[in-house]
């Protein structure tokens, strides 16, 4: 599996001198996702990405960001968040790290919204010779996927948080991280602003209590594997095109 923490330190001085110097972060988050979804999906969807994208491009898996910035949910039990200065600190000390061990490209998977600000703060700001950090922190990804959907499948239905698209991509990834029988529609954004950036910057800023009590955006009522398995291999599908441009 290419798990960094798996190998000994001879192993990957070995693996590095090979020129095995790319390593992938999942970074995920710890946080209420209504009553249907575990409060650690994000992370659990990070890694199974950070999984598939190293048996393709052979790189090492690093240990886990589990814990993101996630101060917008708040106020809702099971939330755990670190601040924006320390995720730099962190991502910074981890990069010197690597850097050490010679490491020239560091892929973030991320799997939390919250994060994004975090990834692109941090990639303008640390920059060093030779060493590369490939990441989506401008949302890309997510949402040329969601536009892609957007023709078969109402964006509010999708949902911009433990909605449709994300629980069925739960259903078919991390089963066991679903309770069906909570599932339950949640609040509805405006008709046409379901995915805007103005939308996505007022949950940040005002935290998603005021605008979700139940913590559900969109209707997850309907979610299932099948579709699920379509959301996650389009997802795969944009970060293998990430990767390739770049490297």
């Amino acid at each position: 599996m290419n798990l960094w923490s798996g190998y000994t330190a001879k192993e990957l001085e070995e693996k590095i001198k090979q020129g095995h110097t790319t390593a992938i972060l999942p970074f995920g988050s710890v946080e209420q996702h209504g009553n249907h979804l575990a409060t650690g999906y994000d992370i659990l969807i990070a890694k199974r990405i950070a999984r598939d994208l190293a048996l393709k491009i052979n790189a090492l898996i690093l240990p886990s960001f589990s814990i993101g910035e996630a101060s917008h949910h708040i106020g809702f039990p099971g939330t755990l968040s670190f601040s924006n200065d320390t995720l730099q600190r962190m991502l910074s000390d981890l990069c010197d790290s690597l850097i050490s061990c010679g490491m020239t490209k560091l892929i973030i998977i991320n799997g939390h919204g919250g994060n994004y600000s975090v990834i692109r703060t941090f990639v303008k700001n640390y920059q060093k010779k030779n060493f590369n950090i490939i990441h989506d922190g401008f949302e890309e990804i997510l949402f040329k996927v969601i536009k892609n959907l957007s023709t078969k499948f109402s964006n509010a239905d999708l949902g911009l948080h433990a909605g449709f698209f994300e629980t069925s991509m739960a259903l078919y990834t991390h089963p066991e991280a679903v309770k069906i029988g909570e599932l339950t529609i949640g609040s509805m954004p405006t008709e046409g602003d379901e995915w805007s950036k103005s939308q996505i910057s007022a949950i940040i800023s005002e935290g998603l209590l005021k605008s979700a009590p139940s913590g559900v955006i969109g209707d997850p009522r309907q979610s299932n594997a099948k579709d699920g398995e379509v959301f996650y291999h389009l997802v795969l599908e944009e970060y293998l095109k990430l990767i390739e441009g770049t490297v």
